[in-house]
């Protein structure tokens, strides 16, 4: 998910370089979808459907077997909630994951610091500061950072301006929100 955001953020998802494949071929592996295990589906659905303005299309409470995701729990109940963040639901997918009649165990402290091994969901949006408005205000969220101006260099050569915030979800989960001011992505 970290390398797809890097990605994303320096140059979108075409490989731009020399003896690159063609923009239309496609290649052998797509990142699909980021699946987040969270405490709570409706809290942070207040996150990132409301706040984020990303689309539930998917919501279903599911049998999870515990052998493909290394929680410890088997046998469980999830509710697993897909949020699209783009016209292509193949693409930029969010997933929320909450067990629910065995719950998985929650860190100790509320997370402050990453750390080798942790990702950080990178969100390019539009109308930033009102969004980064209603998510400071949200229960549990701790803001890192907040309207930080970058300019970082493209694939295709130029350079794009970014507004830059930064935040913990409260389950822990770490986001970058840019909105681009100058330049193309």
């Amino acid at each position: 998910a970290a390398a797809a955001a890097l990605l994303w953020r320096f140059g979108g998802w075409r490989l731009r370089n020399e003896g690159a494949k063609k923009e239309s071929e496609e290649l052998p592996t797509l990142c699909r979808r980021t699946t987040l295990l969270v405490a709570d589906v409706d809290r942070s659905l207040k996150l990132y459907r409301d706040a984020l303005g990303l689309q539930v299309v998917f919501d279903k409470t599911l049998p999870i077997g515990g052998k493909g995701l290394p929680t410890g729990v088997f046998d469980a109940q999830g509710r697993l909630v897909f949020l699209r963040s783009h016209v292509d639901h193949q693409v930029g997918v969010i997933g929320l994951l909450q067990y629910l009649d065995k719950p998985i165990p929650k860190p100790d402290a509320a997370r402050r610091r990453l750390l080798c091994g942790d990702s950080v969901l990178v969100l390019n949006t539009k109308g930033c500061a009102e969004r980064m408005a209603r998510i400071a205000r949200l229960p549990g969220v701790h803001v890192q950072s907040r309207g930080t101006v970058d300019k970082y260099p493209t694939a295709a050569g130029s350079t794009v301006t970014v507004t830059g915030n930064s935040f913990f979800d409260p389950d822990g989960h770490f986001l970058e929100l840019n909105e681009v001011t100058m330049g193309k992505v």
